[in-house]
């Protein structure tokens, strides 16, 4: 980790940069991203990197008393609640005599960073049934079950729109088939997209089908191919040229989802 501490802005800012291990940095992106929404809650009307550079600062501030080297931490009572300050959940498939694992977010990860992360004291392990991503969900209302959301979300990774890599988890399931026309809410009909593009979907001439286990055809408004799988987007009849011009003509008239 480097502090540019003899590098400092005009602005009064300094440049920290850091390379961490794969879990520590996801948790450090989880609590500034925390911060930073308390922030906003507290009503702050700065940008999102403000304010996640304002909550690095608050989670620096709040940590100046932690015992380290030379000072003797106090045991916790049997009256504090001791909270698990990372959690864990796995879903990972392994090929026999292959050491690397995928992760959610795309990431690779070898066996023995997954076995260190687990046998931290302080990491809470949630171990979960595995769910078939071949098997056909279908629930009798508009909203999906647990276990089907998670399929849905496990399978597509990532908002199913052409070329969009915003993860699954943090956007919206779409009925292919809106549920006024009949669609049901199954594992053939839902599909995840992200709230941008939800929106696009629905109020715009933009449509899709699903024409494989994790493979989308999308129409633009112009008549235009997009094939979405879980490698990639490709087009056909050379609609990638017209793509942008398609996005563009619709978002211009589409409402923009606010900041988070």
């Amino acid at each position: 980790m480097t502090i540019e501490e003899e590098q400092v802005s005009f602005a009064g800012t300094m440049r920290v940069t850091a390379e961490l291990d794969l879990a520590d940095a996801l948790d450090f992106g989880a609590a500034v991203t925390h911060g930073a929404d308390v922030l906003k809650s507290l009503g702050s009307e700065d940008s999102l990197d403000a304010r996640r550079a304002s909550a690095v600062g608050e989670m620096a501030r709040s940590q100046l008393a932690l015992p380290l080297v030379g000072e003797v931490a106090q045991q916790p009572s049997r009256n504090q609640a001791s909270t698990a300050a990372r959690q864990v959940v796995l879903h990972v498939h392994l090929a026999e005599g292959d050491p690397i694992a995928r992760l959610e977010r795309g990431n690779l990860a070898t066996l023995d960073q997954i076995r260190g992360w687990c046998q931290q004291s302080r990491t809470q392990v949630t171990v979960k049934p595995v769910i078939d991503l071949n098997e056909h969900i279908v629930c009798a209302g508009y909203q999906p079950s647990p276990r089907l959301r998670e399929q849905v979300i496990l399978r597509d990774q990532t908002c199913v729109f052409p070329w969009c890599s915003r993860p699954a988890r943090a956007g919206d399931l779409d009925h292919i088939v809106p549920w006024e026309a009949g669609g049901e809410t199954s594992t053939h009909n839902l599909a995840a997209l992200c709230r941008r593009h939800h929106r696009l979907k629905t109020h715009s001439a933009w449509s899709y089908r699903r024409t494989g286990p994790a493979t989308y055809t999308w129409t633009s408004p112009h008549g235009h191919i997009f094939v979405r799988d879980d490698i990639g987007t490709v087009s056909r009849q050379d609609s990638v040229l017209h793509f942008e011009t398609d996005l563009r003509a619709l978002l211009s008239t589409t409402p923009q989802p606010a900041e988070p």
